[in-house]
C-alpha cells in the first residue's frame, strides 16, 4: 500500500461529490476521503480516518468501477 495522490484524492472526491463512488461491497460513498491509501496495482483505495487505515475489504474502494482513474 501507498499514499493516495493528492491528484489521486481530488479525482475519487469528486466522483464521490457527483455520487459516482461505490465500496467494493456495493455501497454508494456519501462523504468525501479526507486521506487514503492505494494498492500497488492502483486497483483498491482505502479510507484513513483520523490517521487510521481502514483496511476492511468490505469498505475497499474499487477504481475497476471506473475507466479513467489516475494511477
Amino acid at each position: 500500500l501507498k499514499p493516495l495522490r493528492r491528484d489521486q484524492l481530488a479525482w475519487v472526491n469528486q466522483r464521490i461529490a457527483a455520487g459516482g463512488a461505490r465500496t467494493v461491497d456495493g455501497r454508494a460513498l456519501d462523504a468525501p476521503l479526507a486521506d487514503g491509501l492505494v494498492t500497488d496495482d492502483a486497483h483498491v483505495i482505502y479510507r484513513v480516518d483520523d490517521d487510521i487505515p481502514v483496511l476492511l475489504p468490505e469498505e475497499g474502494i474499487g477504481t475497476t468501477q471506473w475507466q479513467d482513474f489516475p494511477a
